[in-house]
């Protein structure tokens, strides 16, 4: 008969449920180890810092042609300044011939700063009513218009600076094409003639006047000098010979003639104030404030005298700008191919950027390579690790190097040799003992001890003390080790503790809730193993040797004794004592059992009455069985 399949339900069931799990691997996989942690950290600090380094150099370069154009076209309006001012007065009656010779010295500076720089493609000179007097240029397309953009223009004393995109259109093959350019417009001051003589004499004498007065001698004297200079600006009635008998307040007022010698220089250079202020010089405003601050001086009123004061100066301060704004003559305009600068400024990258590569390919490899060198050191830690958990204590760990690494696999180590230490330590002391030794230091003293039920096994070999007179203490003592072994896993297996081995005997004890089964079945499994092992040692021709086991259980205390200098973990008490000598009274292959043992077990055991014995200490005859340790057929 066919054996039937089974369902899909059915499989589904086995592998998800009922199929046990792989055990879990306790060790972590590295998905992102040390060296690539370090290879994307510095790859990106790299990435960043590269880009910030870029973008420097890009706002930097940016910025410095920029203030060189600027500085470059400044300088070119400050050397055709003094030419251009002659060109543009119109007051100067110049001739023919000295005027020809202004514009060959206009133009041929103006083709030395287009040879100096490539990337200029046009200089234009335009003048007050900004029309365009002069110009050179060397542009492959069609000029842009640039009137749009100086209309727009202020009349201003500072350098502007204007960045436009101009779209051109060939009407052959419809290609449309932007163009970047820059200008830059600086203003043609005036450098020389009355009006900046006048104003440097305002910033001289009117302010120092204003601010730190003078006597009624120097004011007549100076209201004499600045009338020499200015007279050809200034009315007769303010001759200074005018005023020996009269009371007109004008007189001898230098506010009044710096006011009238404004007003005569921008009448006669055609300059007109805005509308807001164009009353500074056509009202007789002056009169009246003369007017008002004498009266001030006649009451002796400080603060009148001053707001009068205050008010004549701040209306010719006003004037005084006028008279700086007034410097302007025109524009010299430079247009830059911001395209070519730009070119320059990419060229300029593209060689930091190789730079930066270099920087960050060299960069990578020698983190590539140190962390390999760490990585190395790590993987024979780990190794190292890896052969330690699987029971390999005699492996070493060697890393060269001062560093952190190598101080930890000194480390390393000193813990292994520590374990090692610890490890064959524990071969020599019962598990109790480690136990009191892993207490605090202050409780390892003399007279510590605990009160406890604990049931004890006694195993002696029979018959060794004549084997042993017989034989080299070599011999005896790898037969008696392979005894003591075979019970001694057996006591392990079950958690039991080992006190002593004395001579041919041990000596065991063990605690728990089932003290008295685990003493049965430890002395049941020690028979049943040693007499397999006989049998092998018969088949080998290896003389044998049998055991006999005494099993009791009762009340103890176990504590330190000894001396102060040399201890130990023992057991005191009648149990001990009993089940010792239980052990002596069993025959070979034999297992004594005390009642109490058998009646605390909560296991049935197969046993044997037996005649109560006479033990030494003891005075009534002692109850025992015989525990049956053969298996039943």
């Amino acid at each position: 008969m066919a054996k039937k399949k089974n369902s899909w339900f059915s499989t589904l069931w086995q592998n998800l449920f009922v199929k046990k799990r792989k055990k879990k691997n306790p060790i972590r996989k590295v998905f992102f180890g040390i060296r690539a942690r370090w290879l994307f950290l510095l790859g990106l600090l790299l990435f960043v810092t590269i880009g910030i380094f870029t973008l420097l150099i890009y706002v930097s370069q940016s910025k410095i042609i920029a203030q060189e154009k600027e500085q470059k076209a400044q300088a070119l309006t400050e050397a055709l300044s003094t030419s251009l001012q002659w060109y543009f007065d119109s007051e100067k009656q110049i001739s023919s011939a000295e005027k020809a010779v202004r514009q060959d010295s206009i133009s041929n500076e103006i083709n030395r700063f287009l040879e100096m720089n490539p990337d200029v493609l046009f200089v234009g000179v335009y003048n007050r009513g900004k029309n365009m007097v002069f110009s050179l240029q060397r542009f492959k397309e069609k000029r842009p218009a640039f009137q749009p953009f100086l209309s727009k223009m202020a009349e201003t004393n500072e350098t502007l600076i204007r960045d436009y995109v101009v779209v051109l259109t060939n009407k052959t093959d419809k290609i449309i094409t932007k163009k970047r350019y820059r200008l830059i417009s600086s203003p043609v001051l005036m450098q020389f003639g009355d009006l900046m003589t006048l104003n440097r004499d305002f910033d001289t004498i009117l302010v120092s006047y204003h601010k730190n007065g003078l006597s009624e001698t120097q004011r007549k004297k100076t209201y004499e000098q600045l009338y020499k200079r200015y007279e050809e600006f200034l009315s007769k009635s303010l001759h200074p010979t005018n005023f020996n008998e009269t009371d007109d307040v004008t007189a001898w007022s230098l506010d009044n003639l710096f006011l009238e010698a404004y007003k005569s220089i921008f009448a006669r250079k055609g300059y007109t104030l805005d509308r807001a202020d164009s009353w500074l010089v056509k009202d007789p405003w002056i009169s009246g404030a003369l007017r008002d601050l004498k009266q001030a001086l006649e009451r002796k009123d400080i603060g009148g005298i001053k707001t009068a004061d205050e008010k004549i100066f701040q209306r010719l301060q006003k004037l005084r700008q006028y008279g700086e704004r007034f410097r302007w003559l025109g524009n010299v305009v430079v247009v830059y191919d911001r395209d070519q600068i730009e070119s320059g400024i990419q060229q300029n990258l593209s060689i930091a950027f190789i730079l930066a590569g270099i920087i960050y390919i060299l960069s990578m490899i020698a983190v590539y390579c140190l962390s390999g060198v760490m990585v190395r050191k790590i993987k024979l830690l780990e190794k190292w690790g890896l052969e330690v958990s699987e029971g390999n204590l005699n492996v070493s760990l060697t890393i060269s190097g001062n560093d952190e690494i190598g101080r930890l696999s000194d480390i390393f180590q000193l813990m292994l040799e520590e374990i090692i230490s610890k490890y064959h330590l524990e071969k020599f002391v019962s598990r109790s003992t480690r136990s009191m030794i892993e207490q605090q230091s202050d409780a390892l003293d003399l007279g510590t001890h605990a009160r406890k039920h604990l049931a004890f096994l006694f195993s002696d070999v029979r018959g060794f003390t004549a084997f042993s007179e017989q034989n080299d203490p070599e011999t005896v003592l790898n037969v008696l080790n392979s005894y003591f072994e075979r019970q001694a896993k057996i006591i392990k297996r079950y958690r039991g503790d080992i006190d002593d081995f004395v001579g041919d005997q041990i000596m065991a004890h063990f605690g728990g809730e089932k003290r008295a089964d685990t003493a049965i079945q430890v002395a049941i499994e020690i028979m049943q193993d040693i007499e397999r092992f006989n049998e092998e040692r018969k088949r080998k021709g290896q003389p044998v040797f049998e055991i006999g086991i005494g099993i009791h259980i009762g009340d103890v205390v176990t504590g330190n004794i000894g001396s102060h200098f040399r201890m130990d973990f023992a057991c005191i008490g009648d149990a001990v004592n009993t089940a010792s000598r239980l052990c002596a009274q069993a025959q070979s292959r034999e297992i004594l059992a005390s009642q109490d043992i058998l009646s605390e077990a909560k296991d049935f055991y197969p046993t044997e009455k037996l005649p109560p014995l006479v033990l030494k200490g003891k005075k009534e005859p002692f109850n025992v069985s015989r525990v049956l340790w053969r298996k039943q057929p």
